[in-house]
């Protein structure tokens, strides 16, 4: 058996290689996010290329989105909620609208809409494509992606680990909920989250 490159390059010009932490199915677009752009070596920890789907030599070095993140950190999810491309880092969450996706043609817009919170955590990222769970740096939230149908603000996101907040606390303040992993399951409304505890094995 041997690996090889997700996407390859078709060799016309700006043609790239690109590997992503995060990869996204939206629109008939592959969009990877936190990338390494093999072909010029370079690590685009705030960015996001795109490319047509089942079309990987469309991955182009002008293709991408970027984000503004004062607070140097890099991208830790994308996923599609509510019909819209999502993108989180740990504090803080931007949404992509967009119906044509284009260097300088497209209609591509990036916007924050959440500033405080995102998802600290990778693999405890899970939705049913209305609302999602995951890890932050304050619990396991749950967020409803900025809907504009809620009845209050305070119902678009809500810490649901209380019970289970020593655990969490301890888990953040060691640096093992990197590891940790969340899953949803829509028949039982269940969010399972599992997680390394050293005590126990």
């Amino acid at each position: 058996s041997s690996f090889t490159h997700m996407a390859v390059t078709d060799g016309t010009a700006g043609s790239i290689i690109v590997r992503g932490k995060y990869l996204l199915n939206s629109s008939n677009y592959i969009m990877m996010a936190n990338c390494k752009d093999v072909t010029n070596n370079n690590v685009q920890k705030t960015r996001v290329y795109y490319s047509e789907l089942l079309r990987s030599g469309t991955f182009k070095d002008n293709r991408f989105l970027e984000f503004k993140n004062d607070a140097g950190e890099e991208i830790t999810a994308i996923w599609e909620q509510n019909g819209r491309v999502e993108v989180s880092f740990p504090s803080s969450i931007y949404e992509v609208n967009f119906s044509v996706l284009e260097p300088g043609t497209g209609d591509q817009t990036i916007s924050q809409i959440v500033k405080g919170f995102g998802v600290i955590a990778p693999r405890t990222l899970a939705t049913d494509g209305v609302y999602s769970f995951f890890l932050a740096y304050d619990g396991i939230r749950i967020w409803d992606g900025g809907r504009k149908t809620r009845l209050t603000v305070a119902e678009e996101s809500r810490v649901i680990s209380t019970n289970v907040e020593p655990i969490i606390t301890e888990l953040i303040q060691s640096g093992r909920y990197l590891n940790a992993v969340g899953k949803y399951y829509p028949k039982k409304r269940w969010y399972v989250f599992a997680y390394e505890d050293p005590k126990r094995f």
